[in-house]
């Protein structure tokens, strides 16, 4: 499993849970996600930091 680095969106509490599992933002505020996270998070306001895989990204198109 990859994981993937995101940014919540304006006032983010520094923790948040996904699929039965808990992740803590580090630094300024980036969590470190399963890329499987990635549509779903899009979805409640987070934004991918640096490259998203070009597979992950079309997973999330309508």
């Amino acid at each position: 499993m990859s994981d993937i680095k995101m940014t919540g969106p304006d006032g983010c509490a520094d923790s948040l849970s996904w699929g039965g599992n808990s992740y803590a933002a580090g630094k300024k505020g980036v969590f470190t996600v399963p890329v499987e996270a990635y549509s779903d998070l899009l979805q409640h306001g987070f934004a991918a930091v640096g490259d998203v895989p070009d597979a992950v990204a079309g997973d999330a198109l309508p």
